[in-house]
Formats: C-alpha cells, structure tokens, sequence
C-alpha cells in the first residue's frame, strides 16, 4: 500500500479513489487488497500500475534492483497477463470488506484452488454479456 498510495503523483486525477480507499479500510494489506479490485472493476489495473513503474525515483524507494516490477520487460510482460482483466465485467460496489483484512483471504475462495486445477486464462471468464457479472463467493456463503 505505501507503494500504490503514491499514484497521484504518477497519475493525475487518482488521488480521489486513493482517499476513498484510505477512509474505507482500516489496514494497508486490505487497503492495497481494495484497491487492486477497484482497479480491476474501472479497467485500470494496468494503466495504474504502468504510471507506478513510469516513475523510477518512486519504485527504486520500495522495490530492490532485482525486484520483478523494477525491471522493464518484465513489468511489459506482467503487463500483458494482465490486460485480460480489463475485459471483466464485475458489479462490487466499492465499499468496506472485512475479509479483506483477513492475511489468509485468497485461501477462502474455492474459484483459487479450483482454477488452479485448470490450464486457463482470464480471457476464459469474460463474458460476452455485459449484463452479466462475475461474482467470487466465500466457502461460508
């Protein structure tokens, strides 16, 4: 979350949802949790990240040398997996998920462990309705 925070600076116009973000949640692993579903509901996940590793003085402070995201092709190719996602249609508004506090939330969803069965791309997810959405449910719901 320090990392994403400084997005404002790196591209105009984000410091409003980078404010929601920091009223809605009380920690920063669910803070940096909301904002990459944020980002992945308006389409901007990669934009918002390529504005992040743009700004070289900002990624050298939180990231070593060798860190994936510190090296050009490979955030070009990190990039590109990525870019499916904008195809997602999701409907979650944006509003305070405990779970997103929890350090163990991604094992909750049965879609983790059942995808990772699978050979697949998001690409495979994306429907070609834009009325229909693509809910994750909880092992207790």
């Amino acid at each position: 979350w320090d990392y994403i925070q400084n997005l404002p600076e790196c591209l105009p116009g984000t410091s409003e949802s980078i404010n929601d973000i920091k009223e809605l949640m009380a920690n920063d692993l669910a803070r940096g949790r909301l904002w990459i579903r944020q980002s992945v509901l308006d389409s901007s996940l990669v934009d918002n990240l390529s504005a992040l590793t743009w700004n070289l003085k900002c990624t050298k402070k939180y990231y070593h040398t060798d860190a994936l995201i510190r090296n050009e092709a490979n955030i070009q190719l990190f990039s590109e997996y990525l870019e499916p996602l904008n195809s997602l249609v999701i409907d979650i508004p944006l509003a305070p998920d405990p779970l997103l506090e929890d350090p163990d939330y991604w094992h909750s969803f049965k879609i983790v462990s059942e995808l990772a069965s699978f050979n697949t791309t998001a690409k495979d997810f994306v429907s070609d309705s834009s009325e229909e959405s693509i809910i994750l449910l909880n092992d207790d719901q």
